[in-house]
């Protein structure tokens, strides 16, 4: 006789009728037989298989039971329910496939070594409609199985044949059995959802890619175009593919977003595409100035009173006048480089100095378009005097106005914003001038309404943008999340209620964890074990995995530790590290418009943050980390 598992499953209430027959008729099997319940692992009904039959001499066959009359109509699966209504469920052929693949994965990744046994899949239909659409799956009729005909455990051993007639007979060695039944002795359900869910995601990402592709089709005719969707929603993805589009007809296109890690993550993607110079407004902005400057330093005489001035007004601000010291730089390349230094160096002035009388000085020696722009650069006092967000931006708008001829290598035939809910006031006028200039060129906009991090006000300026950019007419709105697992997607509805307008993919995963914690050590006992389990155990590569935070690593609990076991706790992908393994950590902000397979949000709840909470606390802030991770996520709140 077959051993099952659980042992009591047959006398469980709650398992169906049905469900009773076939364990009982798979138990027939002979003493060689494991048959394990998904219930025995913790599983789901509507997300892993309903039993893994595993022989000891051969190898495993998933098996998916569907209960209740059945039928395929060339596009979904539908079964009746209890109440003998129709409703679509999830494949069930690819379910019993995608099993089979992610058991096999992990029980290579576990044990380092090729699975050596046989491995197969099936399907148990209680009632089947053998529908014309259904014939034409390619399906082999071992693989499907009805009650009636027949006993379903001489089926299974008639599979096990089949496959051995096919790949020839393979024996599993006394250590290869009990490798695999070790399997069985951890939280099997955490693995085994995030292989499966990594190969199911992957194979519905292709028929979201050919949508996508259709959906630029229907706008192709179509120059202002504004994307709205939530996040997961592939916003960046179909920018990415509208780039590279027009990148292909021959036509130079922008790319412009706010968040540095997407930028680097989208120009890598496009790197073969030339034709696409993908920057974040800063970098735009400090292009386009440091250009404009380095064209009008062509002049020896100039360039050395320019950087003699820079040195002063540092001098002037109490910061060290590193320029003083500089050779000179006669290299275009080299002055580019100069003059980049400069600008992140005068970043650092503060107000309540006199920067005015140095700049003075140099009136009547460099040109005035050059005096205009380092009174542009210093602080003036006022409270949005800020140099990234303020006086760069006047500077770059001082340079677009002027139409000079530095400009000419930054004419696009196209222009693609990504992030436009980040994009603030300031930068929306000056895209707007933009926009003025590249009319009859495509202007691509895409936004999310949840995702305001950034700013305490509801009402979004690349809104406006998009209503005096002739974009209105042409707004669509990307309603399914492709990112996230149907745990994540509804979690995140739940905790923060942002979002409740799209769809998730139906990706059946684990229900997220969540933990508080009142003492710090409490809370590095317990990520220890975690990090143990998530890389060692279920062996989930560390690249695939991220620590998010409302506050900076120095702000937070990993301020004095950031070794914790054999894991280093790094804010850097490449500094060296004499741990075993580096686990990466960034900010919520930092990490927006990323995605990572399994996230670890650590997030903050002292009397600090609690100061102030728009800042660190907010509903947007908490849904932006959330719907970061595609397959796992640990919600860990430090609360000391």
């Amino acid at each position: 006789m077959a051993k099952i598992y659980p042992q009591d499953i047959v006398t469980q209430g709650k398992i169906p009728q049905e469900l009773k027959f076939i364990v009982s008729d798979l138990m027939k099997l002979d003493d060689s037989f494991h048959i394990f319940h998904y219930s025995f692992w913790g599983g789901k009904e509507d997300g892993d298989c309903d039993f893994i039959i595993f022989c000891q001499s051969r190898g495993f066959i998933t098996l998916e039971v569907i209960i209740g009359r059945a039928f395929f109509d060339g596009k979904k699966w539908f079964c009746t329910s209890r109440d003998s209504k129709f409703r679509d469920i999830n494949d069930p052929v690819k379910r019993a496939q995608d099993s089979m693949r992610a058991l096999k994965r992990f029980y290579e990744l576990k044990f380092n070594s090729s699975f050596a046994g046989l491995y197969n899949w099936c399907v148990v239909f209680m009632e089947l409609q053998r529908t014309e659409e259904f014939k034409l799956l390619d399906i082999h009729e071992s693989h499907v199985f009805e009650p009636h005909k027949g006993s379903i455990a001489q089926w299974v051993d008639s599979l096990f044949v089949l496959t051995e007639d096919a790949y020839g007979q393979k024996i599993l060695s006394s250590s290869e059995n009990q490798n695999f039944l070790s399997l069985f002795s951890i939280d099997l359900r955490i693995p085994f959802a995030y292989h499966r869910l990594k190969l199911e995601r992957q194979r519905k990402l292709v028929t979201t890619d050919l949508l996508q592709e259709n959906l630029l089709d229907l706008f192709e005719d179509k120059e202002r175009i504004a994307f709205k969707g939530s996040a997961g929603t592939g916003k960046t993805w179909l920018g990415m593919k509208k780039a590279a589009r027009l990148a292909t007809q021959g036509k130079k296109v922008l790319f412009i977003c706010n968040s540095r890690a997407l930028c680097q993550f989208v120009a890598q993607k496009l790197e073969f595409y030339p034709q696409i110079d993908v920057m974040t407004f800063y970098s735009f902005a400090n292009t386009l100035v440091r250009d404009y400057l380095s064209w009008l330093l062509r002049d020896e005489i100039y360039k050395d009173y320019f950087f003699e001035c820079l040195s002063q007004l540092l001098l002037a601000g109490g910061e060290s006048a590193y320029f003083i010291t500089q050779k000179k730089t006669r290299a275009v390349k080299n002055l580019d480089l100069h003059i980049n230094a400069a600008l992140f160096s005068l970043s650092n002035l503060k107000a309540g100095y006199d920067y005015d009388s140095v700049i003075e000085k140099y009136e009547k020696i460099l040109p005035l378009e050059i005096i205009d722009i380092l009174y542009l650069f210093v602080p003036d006092g006022s409270a949005e005097d800020d140099f990234f967000d303020y006086r760069l931006v006047l500077a770059l708008s001082l340079v677009i106005e002027s139409g000079h001829i530095s400009l000419k290598k930054h004419e696009y035939d196209a222009v693609i914003i990504d992030e436009g809910e980040d994009f603030r006031i300031s930068w929306c006028d000056i895209l707007q001038n933009l926009f003025i200039k590249y009319k009859n060129k495509a202007v691509y906009v895409f936004y999310d309404e949840n995702e305001t991090i950034y700013r305490k006000e509801k009402e979004l300026p690349i809104k406006r943008l998009i209503y005096k950019s002739d974009h209105n007419n042409y707004i669509f709105n990307l309603d399914k999340n492709i990112r996230c697992c149907d745990e994540i997607h509804k979690f995140g509805l739940d905790m923060t209620g942002l979002g409740y307008n799209t769809r998730s993919l139906r990706l059946s995963g684990i229900s997220p964890f969540e933990l508080d914690f009142d003492s710090n050590n409490d809370f590095f006992i317990f990520l220890e074990r975690l990090l143990e389990e998530l890389v060692f155990s279920y062996k989930i590569p560390e690249d695939n995995i991220v620590i998010l935070s409302n506050r900076s690593i120095s702000n937070s609990v990993f301020a004095l530790k950031k070794n914790i076991g054999k894991f280093y706790i790094a804010e850097s992908d490449n500094i060296h590290k004499p741990f075993e393994v580096s686990i990466n950590f960034r900010t919520i902000r930092e990490f927006k418009g990323m995605e990572s397979d399994v996230v670890i949000i650590v997030f903050h709840k002292r009397d600090v943050e609690f100061m102030n909470k728009n800042q660190y606390l907010s509903e947007e802030l908490l849904y932006c980390g959330i719907t970061r991770a595609t397959s796992l996520l640990y919600m860990l709140t430090v609360t000391s």
